[in-house]
C-alpha cells in the first residue's frame, strides 16, 4: 500500500511512461519528425528507465527490474542527463575527442565522389525550421557504450530496450489519451564538416561546445516544449536539469572565453534538482504539503514558492534568452 505522498511519485512516473509510449506512436507515423530525435531523447529515457526501475524495487510494487547488463546500461544512460555537469575543459576534450573520432570514422569510409572532390560530412544536425535542435555528437556521447562503425550497436539497443518498454508499460496507464503533437512543426536534418563547411559561426572547437549547448537547449525548448502540445512535468523536470546545470556552466563559459553570458540563478536549488532527477518525492514533500491540482503536486510551491505553471515559465524564460544569447554569439 503506497502512502498519499509515493502515489504522488507514481503518478510522476506514470506521466513519463504515457510520454515514452507517445514517442513509439510518432515515430512510426506518417509524420514523424526527419531527425535524430530518439538519440537526443537517450537522457529523459534513462532518467525514467533507472528512477522507476530504482523507485520500484524501493517501494516493493513488482515493477520490473534489470539486469546486470542493462543496470549497467541504463545507468550509464542516465548519466548523460548530466553532461554538463562537469568542469568546461572536461566539456571541450569530450566534445572534442568525439567530434575527432566521427571526422575520423567518415574520412576513413569516403565514397569515390567525396575523394574526388575533397569533401565529406562528419557531423549532422537537426534543425526546427532553422533552429538547432540537435547533432550527431551529442547523439553519440548520449549512447552508452557507443563506439564509431559498430554495425551491431542497433541490434544491442533495441534488445537492451526491451526493459525500457516494460517498465513503461508496467506503470503506463492503458485508458489515457495519446499527449497531442504540433504537426505544423517543421523537422529536418543537414549534414555538415566542421570546421569547413558548417555554419559561419562556428570555427573552433570552443564555438563548437557552444553550438553544442545551443542544441541540448534548443532540443528541449523547441522538441519537448513546443511538439509536445499537452503539459506533462518532464517539461519542467527536464527544461530545469538543463537549467540547473549551465548556472555553473555559464560562468565558466565566461571566464575560458571571455563572454558575458547570463542566467538568473535566483531557481537555483539542490532539493527541487534531486527531486527532478529522481522520484523520491518522500525525501521533501510531506502529506500536508501535497496541492492536487499542481503538476508537481506542490513541490515547486514548496521549494521555490511557485507553481508549477510560474516556475515553469520562469525556467523556460531563461533557457530562451540563453538560446537567443549564444545564437546571436555564434551569428546562427
Amino acid at each position: 500500500m503506497l502512502n498519499k505522498v509515493q502515489e504522488k511519485s507514481y503518478k510522476l512516473i506514470q506521466a513519463d511512461a504515457r510520454f515514452l509510449y507517445n514517442l513509439t506512436r510518432v515515430f512510426k507515423s506518417p509524420n514523424a519528425p526527419k531527425s535524430n530525435y530518439i538519440m537526443m531523447l537517450l537522457p529523459f529515457i534513462g532518467l525514467f528507465a533507472d528512477g522507476s526501475e530504482q523507485w520500484g524495487r524501493k517501494v516493493k510494487i513488482g515493477a520490473p527490474v534489470f539486469q546486470d547488463e542493462e543496470k549497467k546500461y541504463y545507468t550509464e544512460m542516465r548519466k548523460s542527463i548530466k553532461m554538463f555537469d562537469i568542469t568546461y575543459d572536461e566539456l571541450f576534450d569530450t566534445l572534442k575527442d568525439t567530434l575527432n573520432k566521427s571526422d575520423k570514422y567518415y574520412y576513413d569510409i569516403r565514397t569515390l565522389r567525396s575523394k574526388l572532390c575533397g569533401m565529406y560530412y562528419n557531423a549532422g544536425v537537426d534543425l526546427q525550421g532553422n533552429t538547432f535542435c540537435g547533432n550527431t555528437i551529442l547523439c553519440s556521447i548520449y549512447a552508452p557504450f557507443y563506439k564509431f562503425g559498430d554495425k551491431q550497436y542497433g541490434k544491442k539497443i533495441n534488445n537492451i530496450s526491451v526493459v525500457a518498454g516494460s517498465l513503461a508499460a508496467f506503470y503506463g496507464d492503458s485508458n489515457a489519451q495519446s499527449y497531442g503533437v504540433n504537426n505544423s512543426l517543421t523537422f529536418r536534418s543537414k549534414d555538415y564538416h566542421f570546421f569547413s563547411k558548417c555554419p559561419s559561426g562556428i570555427k573552433d572547437y570552443d564555438k563548437f561546445l557552444l553550438f553544442s549547448i545551443l542544441c541540448s537547449v534548443n532540443f528541449v525548448r523547441v522538441f519537448i516544449n513546443q511538439y509536445f502540445v499537452d503539459e506533462f512535468p518532464a517539461k519542467l523536470r527536464f527544461a530545469y536539469l538543463k537549467y540547473y546545470y549551465l548556472t555553473t556552466l555559464i560562468p565558466q563559459i565566461n571566464q575560458k572565453l571571455a563572454t558575458n553570458f547570463t542566467i538568473n540563478l535566483q531557481y537555483k536549488n539542490d532539493k527541487f534538482r534531486n527531486c527532478m532527477a529522481h522520484y523520491g518525492l518522500g525525501a521533501v514533500l510531506k502529506e500536508d504539503d501535497i496541492i492536487e491540482d499542481d503538476m508537481l503536486y506542490g513541490l515547486s510551491n514548496l521549494l521555490l514558492k511557485m507553481s508549477y505553471k510560474d516556475t515553469k515559465t520562469a525556467i523556460y524564460y531563461e533557457l530562451d534568452s540563453f538560446s537567443k544569447q549564444i545564437t546571436e554569439y555564434l551569428l546562427l
